[in-house]
C-alpha cells in the first residue's frame, strides 16, 4: 500500500506555496468514457471543474477534461505557464480496485502504468521539459477496462474522494 495520497498532495501545496504567491496550477482528468473505468480522470476533471472556482484566494487553477488525448491541450497548457499539473488518470499500479495511488512523473518512467496509447511517463516528460514545471499523476486503481462497460462503483467512489480532496487542497 502507497503512503495516503493526500498526505503526498499536502507538501506539495505547500511547497508552491512558498515558492510565490497564487501559483497557476493546472489539473487534468484523462480517460475514455467507452472504455469502462478509464473514464475516472474524465469524471474527476469534471467534478473538479464543478465545484473549484478558478482563483481561489492562494491558488489559480485551470481544470481540463483532456478525454483521452492528452497531448491535445498541450497549447493551452503552455500559454497557461504552470507552476505544477496534477494528471488524474486510471492506471495499474498493482493494488486493489479504486485504490489511489499519487506519483511523481519521474517514478512512472520505464513503467507502463497507464491504461492510455502513450504512457503518461513520455506525456509528462514532454510537459516537464517543455514547461519546466513539477508534474504529480494521481491514479485511481481501475477493476474493469472492458470496452462499453459502466465505471464500477469503486471507481466512482474514488473520483468522489479525489474531486472532494482537491477541492478542499487548492481552495
Amino acid at each position: 500500500m502507497t503512503e495516503s495520497w493526500q498526505k503526498q498532495l499536502i507538501p506539495v501545496r505547500n511547497q508552491l506555496l512558498a515558492k510565490k504567491s497564487n501559483p497557476n496550477v493546472v489539473i487534468l482528468g484523462i480517460g475514455n468514457e467507452v472504455k469502462g473505468d478509464d473514464f475516472a480522470g474524465s469524471l474527476a476533471a469534471k467534478s473538479i471543474q464543478a465545484s473549484l472556482p478558478q482563483h481561489t484566494e492562494s491558488f489559480s487553477v485551470s481544470v481540463f477534461d483532456c478525454g483521452p488525448v492528452p497531448e491535445n491541450f498541450t497549447g493551452v497548457i503552455r500559454k497557461i505557464s504552470p507552476d505544477y499539473i496534477l494528471i488524474i488518470d486510471a492506471g495499474d499500479f498493482g493494488e486493489d480496485a479504486g485504490e489511489i495511488g499519487f506519483f511523481s512523473w519521474k517514478k512512472a518512467e520505464g513503467s507502463e502504468i497507464s491504461t492510455h496509447a502513450l504512457p503518461l511517463s513520455l506525456f509528462s516528460g514532454f510537459l516537464a521539459a517543455e514547461l519546466d514545471c513539477e508534474i504529480g499523476l494521481l491514479l485511481i486503481q481501475p477493476k474493469n477496462l472492458s470496452y462499453l462497460d459502466p465505471v464500477h462503483p469503486l471507481i466512482s467512489e474514488a473520483v468522489n474522494k479525489i474531486s472532494s480532496e482537491i477541492i478542499k487542497i487548492f481552495s
